[in-house]
């Protein structure tokens, strides 16, 4: 990421995985609505956007906006409003979590599920804070320069929580 210029300094210790966006931030992150209030640096003392490198997991984790994820079944499209009910968030994996389809009674993996970008599984995460879900929205060729650098499709969700810690 620092070769594509898109993160810029590290913000704080080095230890806390921020940094600063970079000079092609722009290029490869667009944005949604109507003009955003998005605030580029840290000098002006409102919140700032800003990039956070997740430490590499072990093993996938997988990760829900408990507040924005309303997922469809795979089977008859139905939303599932009480998926919330039906698993333990922390201990979810994508694998052998299922979730009860209402409307058909369809056994789901989390993994099946749509979760209309309101929910995602990965080793590690790159995550743009202080930007409001679905105004942010990664390019095309940010998710291609993501593939061919680590070997392995990206893909993306919005979460309205803190990153993930080492």
């Amino acid at each position: 990421m620092t070769e594509m210029r898109l993160i810029g300094e590290p913000v704080g210790d080095a230890h806390e995985r921020r940094f600063l966006i970079g000079s092609t931030f722009l290029q490869y992150v667009s944005f949604m609505g109507c003009a955003p209030a998005v605030q580029f640096s840290p000098e002006a003392g409102a919140e700032y956007i800003h990039w956070y490198l997740s430490p590499c997991l072990p093993t996938p984790r997988w990760i829900i906006d408990r507040q924005q994820a309303l997922p469809r079944c795979q089977q008859c499209r139905a939303r599932i409003s009480n998926w919330r009910d039906q698993i333990d968030v922390v201990e979810a994996n994508a694998m052998t979590t299922s979730i009860i389809c209402p409307g058909c009674q369809c056994n789901n993996t989390l993994s099946q599920l749509d979760w209309r970008h309101g929910a995602g599984q990965a080793r590690q995460f790159i995550s743009v804070l202080n930007i409001y879900p679905k105004e942010a929205l990664p390019t095309d060729a940010l998710l291609t320069k993501l593939q061919q650098h680590t070997g392995t499709t990206w893909d993306y969700f919005y979460c309205q929580r803190e990153p993930i810690a080492d």
